[in-house]
């Protein structure tokens, strides 16, 4: 992870994801940045994180993980059944009574049920206690990882990203490395950040050479994922990154022209699922071009609501209340 970046109180910041939620409507935009909305959080996003973990920032891994090899709980109410034990020194039956209903249940009923929980899941409650800090990843999940790992690594496309280091001696890889650019004045005076990290970079100075590497995970095939680059906006995604990839790169070698320098991108796709297949996509410069429009058409609607308002579209507001078709 790089250096954290600071910036002024007085300053806003938004990113790629928070970008989309512009895209969906200002309403939309505003709810989810206030906190009215939850969320799109899932065990997905979690499993992705954890594989670019590894993947990307190796050694970091078992700092930031905890494998666990017990059952993990199945449900809200045995995760609440496992605080509660804990919290409550070992009472099963409290810790039952804390998380189940026990209308209508007798007494031995709810001691028998709650030994047969505990027999299931003391091994994950014993472990809780090696994983403090940690987030915990269950043993199916970290084969999954470990599988897909292996599977870019024996992969032509990939494993020449990964390694091109080991065959460009006067090169620098950077990965999850964050960035911080500054979008836009806004007309009370503030600044527009926009901020967010780039999975794996290659600057090849010597070749005057520009590699961007964005990791992405599906569950769909793969035949699949060009309808995927398009559906979240990829190309959005890398015309940020590449402007980011830019300012590292002026402050990294302030002798070299950033003119000079050749761009390149590529998608490393894994699935996650059936055989942890493998592809990498080369992404063309027509396509960062017009992600580069997407991107500066946000930031110029995210300048616009913030001055007129976010109740409405940009054309409710400039048309009349009308928008076209």
């Amino acid at each position: 992870m790089s250096d954290q970046i600071e910036i002024s109180e007085d300053s806003i910041k938004v990113s790629f994801s928070s970008l989309t939620w512009l895209e969906e409507s200002p309403a939309y935009f505003r709810a989810m940045s206030n906190g009215d909305l939850p969320k799109p959080e899932s065990q997905f996003m979690d499993f992705g994180k954890a594989l670019h973990c590894y993947i990307l920032r190796r050694d970091d891994f078992p700092k930031e993980y905890y494998v666990l090899k017990a059952i993990m709980p199945a449900n809200a109410q045995q995760h609440k059944f496992c605080a509660e034990y804990r919290n409550n020194n070992g009472d099963i039956v409290e810790a039952y009574k804390a998380s189940y209903s026990i209308k209508s249940k007798t007494s031995d009923t709810i001691k028998s049920e709650a030994e047969k929980l505990i027999m299931t899941l003391k091994p994950y409650i014993d472990s809780i206690s090696d994983s403090e800090g940690k987030k915990i990843i269950s043993f199916d999940d970290f084969e999954r990882i470990t599988s897909i790992a292996d599977n870019i690594l024996v992969h032509k496309g990939a494993k020449k990203l990964f390694e091109y280091m080991d065959n460009h001696k006067d090169c620098d890889v950077l990965t999850e490395k964050e960035f911080m650019l500054k979008g836009r004045k806004l007309h009370d005076g503030k600044d527009l950040w926009i901020h967010g990290f780039v999975d794996h970079i290659i600057f090849d100075p010597k070749n005057r050479k520009m590699v961007i590497n964005e990791l992405k995970t599906t569950s769909k095939p793969l035949s699949k994922y060009r309808e995927a680059f398009s559906e979240y906006h990829t190309a959005r995604q890398l015309a940020i990154y590449t402007i980011a990839a830019g300012k590292i790169f002026e402050t990294m070698y302030p002798d070299i022209p950033l003119k000079e320098v050749t761009p390149e991108w590529n998608v490393i796709v894994a699935q996650t699922n059936t055989l942890y297949e493998v592809r990498v996509f080369n992404v063309n410069q027509v396509h960062i071009e017009q992600g580069m429009l997407e991107y500066k058409d946000l930031i110029n609607r995210y300048v616009f609501h913030y001055e007129n308002g976010w109740d409405f579209p940009q054309e409710y507001y400039t048309n009349e209340g009308v928008e076209y078709l």
